[in-house]
């Protein structure tokens, strides 16, 4: 999740070190200003949204993780003279 929003700030610096210097003393109004703003923002929400389905994701592999762990290795029942023999099945 941080590495979507590390790569997208990294982006958004890189971009806007080269491109602010030739668009500063434009008007705030002028085209090429409110492109670069709209297209910063979308990367902004692009990169929130990436981070989230990162969450999700993130979760629902621990979810699986856990289930396929519980079901795969039950809990170990000993027996009663406690000699580490599991019980069940054999």
């Amino acid at each position: 999740m941080e590495d979507q929003r590390r790569r997208s700030q990294a982006l958004r610096r890189r971009v806007e070190l080269i491109v602010y210097p030739r668009i500063r003393d434009l008007r705030d109004d002028d085209p090429a200003k409110r492109a670069l703003r709209e297209l910063l923002d979308e990367l902004d929400r692009a990169t929130e949204a990436a981070a989230e389905g990162a969450g999700v994701l993130h979760e629902a592999e621990l979810r699986l993780i856990t289930s396929t762990a519980q079901t795969l290795l039950p809990e170990e029942t000993y027996d009663s003279e406690g000699t580490g023999d599991l019980r069940g099945d054999r």
